[in-house]
C-alpha cells in the first residue's frame, strides 16, 4: 500500500519502520509525533536516518 504522507509508528522508536516497510509505502513525507526531551529519546537516530536515506522529508512535533 502506498501513501503520500506517513505518520511514524510508535514515535519513531528503534523497532518501528523497517526499511522494507518504508520502501513499500513510498512516502515522501513522514510526521513524527514526539515530545521535547522525552525520557525515551524518541525518535531514534537510526530511524530518522532511515527516513532520510529513502528521500523522505521528516517533520517532528518536538521541532515544529
Amino acid at each position: 500500500m502506498e501513501a503520500d504522507v506517513l505518520k511514524a509508528e510508535h514515535h519513531g522508536s528503534r523497532t518501528s519502520s523497517t526499511k522494507r516497510f518504508l520502501e513499500g509505502v513510498g512516502s515522501k513525507l513522514v510526521l513524527v509525533s514526539c515530545g521535547v526531551k522525552n525520557k525515551f529519546k524518541y525518535p531514534a537516530r537510526e530511524v530518522i536516518e532511515r527516513y532520510v536515506d529513502l528521500g523522505m522529508e521528516v517533520l517532528r512535533t518536538d521541532q515544529s
